[in-house]
């Protein structure tokens, strides 16, 4: 596959997981409570992970295809720019941030282990 393709598609993958994540979380898991502020500060979110992801894979591609390197990744920048981005709705100060990287991170390795699978050839 080319390669500016395989980027794009995880930059898009890391910014919907951190997107949705971050979404869900700024409203307690109340979907319907979700607004288009909600999605524009999710958003913001979503593509500062996205453009850090992008920075470090132009070091090494390998690291892009290891879904525990990648779920980590997740994990920290969500929850450090969550907390930096915008004040917690829930709990302590901190709480949000590290709910939004836990939720990121195992969207992460849900869809990690759907494409394995989806990508294993047929006997």
């Amino acid at each position: 596959m080319n390669w500016s393709i395989l980027k794009t598609k995880f930059f898009l993958r890391v910014y919907l997981m951190v997107t949705f994540s971050c979404m869900v979380n700024m409203v307690s898991g109340k979907i319907l409570l979700i607004s288009m502020k909600h999605f524009i500060i999710a958003s913001k979110v979503g593509l500062v992970c996205a453009g850090g992801f992008a920075l470090v894979t132009l070091l090494t591609s390998k690291l892009m295809q290891n879904k525990y390197f990648l779920a980590g990744y997740v994990f920290l920048a969500t929850g450090v720019i969550d907390y930096f981005t915008h004040p917690t709705h829930f709990g302590a100060h901190y709480t949000e941030a590290v709910t939004t990287g836990l939720g990121a991170a195992l969207i992460s390795i849900i869809v990690s282990f759907i494409l394995d699978k989806k990508n294993q050839p047929t006997a």
